[in-house]
């Protein structure tokens, strides 16, 4: 198995226009609004490590059982998936990491779900406010213990059309994404699927599991009990297992925490200068 990165998080929102002013007024700075065939829309905050938050939200709820042009009927569904996530709250619903081969990912991933690859495309708004083409081939893969986590692979088709530096700017001087932080009363019970579809071993840190990736980022899995120590200042942590927030690398001061309340639903962690 590769050893993988992060591409994406997922933060499933029920408002995109409320939540794209609150992240700009966090300093961050988003892409045009993006729409997917299948009922659900975008904004990302794209970092220059090459990874990004995707503001999502389901806009357009009568397309969620269309049939898509080329989705199994049997493929995990992203749309429902944030539907059924958004009816209990707001917050990180998805963490996608970058592949280049959605088939070795699927097949890799044929004891967790068995879904097949995805292949789909859209037009994104360049910084020029012209138009081009962007596609993309997932993979997904799911474990029974986490509902309310989804898991799939991002193979980027046209990355010298979706990376642009200008919207890798950010007023609050984000660079990468560093870690993603889930919350889990059994740390353990999720270790063989997060191997799997990290494609690293696990290793043993305080109050749960620590999964080394490429590029210097890392996945911890903790007890509810151990995560404020990354959040300081956080409010309690709710008990069922969910990603409960990420770190991002910034080159300018600022706050140590984003709470979750500020973000709707993500807590942040922030490493400054």
């Amino acid at each position: 198995m590769p050893q993988r990165s992060f591409d994406h998080v997922v933060l499933a929102v029920r408002d995109l226009d409320a939540a794209a002013e609150r992240f700009r007024a966090l300093g961050f700075t988003l892409t045009p609004r993006a729409e997917h065939a299948w009922g659900t829309a975008n904004h990302l905050a794209q970092f220059a490590g090459r990874c990004f938050i995707e503001i999502l939200t389901v806009d357009r709820p009568e397309l969620l059982a269309r049939h898509v042009e080329g989705l199994d009927p049997e493929a995990w569904d992203f749309g429902r998936h944030n539907r059924d996530f958004l009816a209990k709250r707001e917050g990180a619903s998805i963490l996608v990491m970058s592949g280049s081969d959605s088939r070795a990912d699927a097949a890799a991933f044929a004891s967790y779900g068995g879904h097949p690859p995805f292949d789909f495309e859209r037009q994104a708004t360049l910084p020029d406010g012209s138009h081009a083409k962007v596609a993309f081939s997932l993979a997904f893969a799911s474990d029974p213990a986490l509902p309310d986590c989804g898991f799939f692979t991002c193979h980027n088709r046209f990355p010298e059309v979706f990376w642009k530096p200008d919207f890798q700017a950010h007023a609050n001087g984000t660079q990468t994404m560093t870690a993603v932080v889930m919350a889990a009363p059994d740390p353990a019970r999720h270790e063989a699927f997060l191997e799997t579809f990290t494609g690293r071993p696990a290793e043993e840190t305080a109050g749960g599991l620590r999964f080394p990736l490429a590029s210097g980022q890392e996945l911890l899995v903790l007890e509810p009990s151990a995560v404020p120590a990354h959040f300081p200042g956080q409010a309690a942590v709710a008990p069922g297992p969910h990603f409960f927030g990420i770190r991002l690398r910034s080159d300018r001061p600022g706050p140590a925490v984003t709470p979750a309340a500020e973000a709707c639903g993500l807590a942040i962690a922030w490493e400054r200068p």
